[in-house]
């Protein structure tokens, strides 16, 4: 997928131009675009903007240096265009390698670092060791240690480690690439034509192996455990978790289920790792250094929320169908080349409802008077009914963030006998703290909308 690149490139211009391959009118527009864009900034010389700096580099030449950038024991930079400025300056150093590329306002290249024919957006970052090709890396993203290649990779990726990320479209970005993961069999042995489509904030774990193709982009804050191995799929089922399966008993439909097939529970992530879920929130938030890009923060939107919505009746319509010990994808869509439990299912779609309450909820506060709206129910006190029981849907939700800190807490006392010595309690951890106060509010303001009913 060719993408031409400009300077003040953004995720979401990037992500509009890769996705929209089929409308070749206005693949033809940008790429004049840029084409004059191009032609009216050529220069016959590299240029040194007040403020740059350049110290002990091997090599710099056909470079345009922005207002206070730094480039400092840099091994090679060749063709590169660096915006800077003071408030946000930015940085090539540390024997780094940088070719044909573009570097946007607080980027930093260091450490060894290689990077070539790649766009940096805004506060994005390759150090120790990390190579990236033919890639744009969004805002806020940093990659260490590993490789990617071939990719659009969003804001506030974390991929610290030895692994490996090709071929992927992940505009949403918001993940992490564990180490060891290999998100890159984008080779079938014909061509290297295969590809991946990652949701937002999906979690590749420890030596995961991804099989291309893979589309997970309806699957947003899902998990791949440790030491999968999928099969080329689709998932559509946001907050899932896949990993082997947990036993054989698998009932009486274990013989429909391929061998290499792993287990999904949907959801999961919405009452096993509700902690991890309002730790997002708040990381993001706190961490957010973009000037150039609206990264939203909250996991319940309206695009999310259609995704569980789609979950829900898909789930439910299943097992109308023919109630079973386990389901695939034949039985429900969506499914991808995993296998689901009956339990799980149940578990399924009573979180997913769960999370439509909380969100219900949340329009509620921002808008009062809808709180008096039939949609809710007929009268009075058949909306007082629907409220409340919105309201401990977010009771539910911020006990499964304090119970889903203290199984930490109760794994970490069984196996380490010190360990309480060193890490407080659930009850004292800042994001669990967090939650319970946020709840308050929320009483606050769902007491003064029963009164006004």
């Amino acid at each position: 997928r060719e993408l031409s690149t400009w300077p003040e490139l953004t995720v979401d211009a990037a992500a509009l131009i890769v996705r929209e391959r089929g409308c070749q009118q206005g693949q033809a527009i940008i790429m004049q675009k840029v084409q004059e864009y191009v032609q009216a900034t050529k220069s016959p010389s590299g240029w040194v903007c007040e403020g740059a700096c350049i110290m002990h580099t091997t090599s710099i030449k056909d470079t345009y240096l922005g207002p206070a950038a730094r480039v400092e024991h840099a091994t090679e930079v060749d063709n590169v265009c660096v915006l800077s400025s003071p408030q946000e300056p930015t940085v090539i150093g540390g024997a780094a390698i940088v070719t044909d590329s573009i570097l946007q306002w607080g980027a930093e290249v260091a450490g060894h670092a290689i990077v070539r024919q790649s766009v940096l957006l805004e506060h994005s970052g390759v150090e120790d060791h990390g190579i990236i090709n033919e890639t744009i890396l969004g805002p806020n993203t940093s990659v260490a240690k590993g490789e990617v290649t071939a990719s659009l990779v969003g804001p506030f990726v974390g991929f610290h480690h030895q692994s490996l990320l090709i071929s992927a479209y992940w505009p949403e970005g918001k993940g992490n690439v564990a180490y060891g993961a290999k998100v890159g069999s984008n080779h079938t042995g014909r061509a290297p034509d295969q590809e991946i489509c990652p949701g937002e904030a999906n979690f590749f774990g420890l030596g995961s192996v991804i099989r291309f193709p893979g589309d997970f982009s309806q699957a947003p804050y899902s998990l791949l455990a440790a030491g999968v191995s999928t099969l080329p799929q689709k998932l559509t089922f946001p907050f899932s978790l896949i990993a082997e399966p947990k036993d054989a008993a698998l009932g009486n439909g274990r013989d429909l289920i391929p061998p290499a097939f792993n287990e999904v529970w949907p959801a999961w992530g919405l009452y096993k790792n509700a902690y991890a879920m309002a730790r997002f929130e708040a990381k993001f938030a706190k961490r957010d250094k973009a000037r150039r890009h609206n990264i939203p923060y909250d996991v319940l939107r309206p695009d999310i929320v259609d995704l569980i919505e789609s979950a829900i009746q898909r789930l439910e319509q299943a097992a109308a169908r023919a109630s079973k010990d386990i389901y695939t994808e034949k039985d429900c869509p969506g499914l991808g080349k995993n296998f689901m439990r009956e339990s799980s299912r149940v578990m399924a779609v009573q979180a997913y409802k769960n999370a439509l309450k909380r969100y219900t909820l949340r329009g509620l506060m921002m808008h009062p008077d809808s709180a008096k709206s039939t949609a809710l129910g007929d009268d009075a006190e058949q909306r007082k009914r629907h409220i409340q029981e919105c309201l401990q849907a977010e009771k539910d939700h911020v006990q499964c963030v304090l119970d889903s800190k203290k199984s930490d807490d109760v794994r970490g006392r069984n196996v380490i006998d010190t360990w309480a010595a060193a890490h407080p309690p659930a009850e004292e951890d800042p994001v669990v703290i967090k939650a319970f106060a946020s709840l308050q509010r929320v009483e606050e303001h769902v007491e003064a909308l029963l009164r006004d009913l």
